[in-house]
């Protein structure tokens, strides 16, 4: 069976753009667990598997981003094949969010990096079994030897959520398919630094962290300090999600305004932004 696992942001009009890109892919999936969540602690992970349907330690989990979406839904079949199959256990975007020790000292064991996204994150159930406090961020003192690495720490060291989970994936010997990154950046997909990128999925990146950022700075009338790109990206995809919401949001709708009006911000890359994620992104 296949499960996705969606950790939210308290938004409809995210949520609902989201779902309108998980109904051209629903009928692959056996059931969807949606919860609302501000943070993505390693407990609230952790509870989103605990909740997730079914008993096979076969089945497989995708933990989703609620700004993240299928683009190619054959694609999507493949990758559910080549796990089903026993080609691997884990099929994940990898990255690298910790300590610069920690970096470096992967470096010199592999050529893998020391963690994973939490989109587009394919695991087989047996895989989350028995790590408990993983998923999460992750902190190291200094004299103590992080899994697979096998380095002991000359400083404190600490891991965005799954560093440890990974690395601990690694030294069991978990076999794994690296999907390749599809980070939305500036108007092009980023190239990873050993990495090709992937054509089937797209990950928008920070929308729910720039709806707390946009509601904080109209209130308090704070300039925005991100470069024009960054803030036309989020611009373009919150106007879209706007005007395909089903129950369109007045609020947000003059939050957004507002927030326009403060933001520095490029017309002529929020058309270029919109069109392109019109243009990917299928909805149903």
């Amino acid at each position: 069976m296949r499960y996705v696992l969606l950790p939210h942001v308290p938004n409809p009009v995210v949520l609902d753009f989201w779902t309108k890109n998980f109904n051209t892919y629903k009928h692959l999936i056996e059931d969807l667990v949606v919860r609302e969540n501000n943070d993505l602690k390693g407990d609230f992970l952790e509870s989103l598997v605990d909740d997730c349907p079914g008993d096979s330690p076969d089945d497989i989990l995708i933990l989703m981003d609620d700004d993240s979406y299928i683009l190619d839904v054959e694609k999507l079949e493949e990758v559910f094949s080549r796990l089903e199959d026993g080609e691997a256990d884990v099929a994940m975007i990898s990255r690298t969010r910790c300590s610069v020790e920690i970096r470096e000292a992967m470096k010199k064991v592999s050529p893998l990096e020391p963690g994973a996204w939490t989109q587009c994150f394919f695991a087989k159930r047996k895989v989350f079994s028995g790590r408990r406090n993983r998923l999460g961020s992750s902190k190291w003192k200094a004299g103590s030897r992080p899994p697979f690495i096998k380095h002991t720490l000359e400083t404190d060291c600490v891991g965005d959520w799954m560093t440890a989970f990974t690395l601990e994936m690694y030294e069991k010997g978990i076999k794994f398919i690296e999907l390749g990154e599809n980070k939305f950046i500036a108007g092009h997909e980023s190239r990873g630094i050993s990495r090709q990128p992937n054509k089937w999925s797209l990950h928008i990146g920070s929308l729910g962290i720039g709806l707390n950022e946009m509601k904080g700075n109209v209130i308090g009338n704070r300039p925005v300090m991100q470069p024009a790109d960054k803030v036309s990206v989020k611009i373009a995809a919150w106007e879209m999600m706007l005007e395909s919401c089903s129950e369109p949001s007045e609020s947000f709708k003059g939050l957004l305004e507002k927030y326009k009006n403060i933001a520095f911000h490029d017309p002529v890359l929020v058309k270029k932004f919109r069109d392109n994620f019109e243009e990917k992104i299928p909805t149903a």
